[in-house]
C-alpha cells in the first residue's frame, strides 16, 4: 500500500472517532486487499445498527457530508452497512468483471475481504 493510501485510511479512522462513530469492526476491500503491488483504492464498510435511530442518523449524516471529501482527499471510499438494508460487505466479496477477466474467474466468484476488529487503538 502506498503511504498516502495507508495514511488516508488512518486519518479516516481518526475522523470517524472524532465524529463519534465507534464501531466494533470495519471491513476493508478494494485493491488494498488484493495481490496488486500498487493498490489503487481502499474501500471500507462499517456496520450501522438501525435499531438505534440517533446513532443511525449520525452515521448517515457523516456519510452524506464526508463521503466525497474523504474519497477525494483521503483516498478511502466508504459506505455504512445498514442492517436490513444494502449489504455492501456482501457486494465487495464478489471478484467482479475486471478481475474475473484478468484471472480467468467467474465475476460472481467470491474473494476474501478484511474484517478489522477493535480499532480503538488505531
Amino acid at each position: 500500500v502506498s503511504q498516502s493510501r495507508y495514511d488516508g485510511l488512518l486519518n479516516f479512522i481518526e475522523l470517524m472517532k472524532f465524529y463519534g462513530i465507534d464501531r466494533d469492526y470495519i471491513i476493508l476491500d478494494g485493491s488494498f486487499v488484493t495481490d496488486k503491488s500498487i493498490p489503487s483504492d481502499i474501500e471500507l464498510v462499517f456496520p450501522v445498527d438501525i435499531t438505534d435511530g440517533h446513532y443511525a442518523a449520525l452515521c448517515m449524516q457523516f456519510f452524506s457530508y464526508y463521503h466525497n471529501i474523504v474519497k477525494t482527499h483521503l483516498l478511502v471510499d466508504f459506505y455504512p452497512n445498514l442492517s436490513g438494508g444494502n449489504d455492501f460487505s456482501a457486494f465487495f466479496q464478489y471478484i467482479g468483471g475486471k478481475t474475473g477477466m484478468i484471472k480467468g474467474l467467474n465475476p460472481k466468484d467470491l474473494k476474501g475481504i478484511l474484517r478489522v476488529a477493535s480499532w480503538a487503538n488505531v
